[in-house]
């Protein structure tokens, strides 16, 4: 966010050039202003700066509106917390009311005062309303927070641990209540993707022959999915698998491109990979029918398409990264992962210096992982892998190329694990 002691910055959004100016120099000597005549001149300077305040008109033309507008500027991940106006001159019984349930802080009908406009932004600039205004956005959503698995915080500490002598006893007890969670890490275990030779039948024998950390993540994997399976009914099954198998190709990519980094530790890339997406199991454990309503059915092998960041802040005032790092942080995960999980579609957001490289790992594998999975036949897929690869390319000074070849030596090992 902005510097407090500055200026506030404020995006006065109006499509009748005069108002917006008009709106400027009532503010001149308050804050800095800028003014955007559209929707889209709105949303490009929205990118480029740190805003404190919106203030929006209504009726953008076009049919796009001060609402739309609004859910789009807060799906950015640097202006999550923006505060924002409504102003329209066409006011009606009520307008306020409809217009704070749809997201905005305040409204004012026009015409509009100078001292209208600067004792409205002082009230939202208080630090107090801004936390109550955060709270009350989280509580807003309505996204109810499932109780942590009984051992993953155990688990997540066997896989933080430098011990070079792991406690695989510990790791055998704390699965002893776990079976449905052991048979299918098991199962895992004895698939072609891990080419072992003869059948592994119990937990300490699958860590002699993978690792101790494989093995945890193995059933960190299962932990996850199964603390929501009690709750995918008929309608949501095809997206809760779609969500799990798309985590596990991540995971797979994930450590594949930590293992040539010397920042980022391959197990830690590949924790990051199951867990990166528990926001979305969230929503659709929480709210199937109105999130069930957001993914597109397709007939690649996964099945279905998510929702694009917008569509879901629009349905729920938030969306999975967000809700994916509050779960984080109620199941007490690693501030690493948490940070990994918030930033890993924006990851030039990411305020934490130290896990920058695993934002970039992950919002790499994400998007390479959505590529392959869905057939590798869409354009806009396709794209956005190869702009993720640059980006990790650029963050961690290893040429493209080689995450390329990566990504072409596990394509077809990531899609018969995950599709299995």
């Amino acid at each position: 966010m902005p510097d407090t002691d500055a200026p506030p910055k404020v995006l006065v959004v109006d499509d009748r050039p005069q108002a917006a100016k008009l709106m400027r120099l009532q503010l001149r000597s308050f804050c800095d202003a800028l003014i955007a005549t559209s929707y889209d001149e709105a949303v490009q300077i929205a990118d480029e700066n740190d805003l404190d305040v919106a203030i929006l008109d209504i009726q953008l033309g076009d049919n796009r509106t001060g609402v739309d507008l609004l859910h789009e500027l807060r799906a950015m991940p640097h202006l999550e917390d923006l505060r924002a106006i409504a102003c329209t001159a066409y006011a009606v019984p009520g307008s306020r009311k409809r217009f704070i349930e749809a997201g905005f802080d305040e409204y004012m009908g026009k015409p509009i005062t100078k001292r209208q406009l600067t004792k409205t932004i002082e009230r939202l600039m208080d630090p107090e309303y801004r936390a109550s205004r955060v709270s009350h956005a989280r509580d807003e959503a309505g996204v109810n927070v499932p109780p942590s698995p009984a051992v993953l915080s155990s688990i997540m500490e066997l896989l933080a641990g430098e011990d070079p002598e792991p406690d695989v006893q510990r790791l055998v007890e704390l699965l002893q209540d776990e079976p449905v969670v052991v048979s299918i890490v098991l199962r895992h275990v004895n698939s072609p993707f891990y080419g072992l030779s003869s059948r592994v039948d119990s937990v300490e024998r699958a860590v002699t022959l993978l690792g101790f950390q494989p093995v945890c993540n193995l059933v960190l994997t299962e932990l996850v999915t199964q603390a929501f399976a009690d709750d995918v009914t008929p309608l949501v099954e095809g997206i809760y698998d779609s969500i799990r198998q798309q985590s596990l190709g991540a995971a797979l990519l994930a450590r594949a491109f930590g293992e040539v980094q010397k920042s980022v530790r391959p197990e830690n890339a590949y924790t990051a990979g199951v867990l990166h997406q528990i926001g979305r199991f969230a929503l659709l454990s929480d709210q199937p029918e109105k999130y069930h309503k957001l993914w597109e059915e397709t007939d690649t092998p996964l099945g279905w398409k998510p929702p694009r960041l917008r569509e879901e802040v629009r349905t729920f005032r938030t969306d999975y990264v967000r809700t994916g790092a509050e779960l984080a942080r109620a199941w007490r995960l690693p501030e690493e992962q948490i940070m990994t999980i918030r930033y890993h579609r924006a990851p030039d957001h990411s305020t934490h210096r130290r896990y920058r490289s695993l934002c970039f790992t992950m919002h790499a594998a994400y998007h390479v992982s959505q590529h392959i999975l869905h057939g590798g036949g869409d354009p806009e897929t396709r794209e956005e892998a190869r702009t993720a690869i640059v980006k990790l390319a650029n963050e961690t000074s290893i040429d493209a190329s080689r995450f390329r070849s990566i990504v072409e030596k596990h394509a077809e090992d990531v899609r018969s694990f995950v599709l299995d």
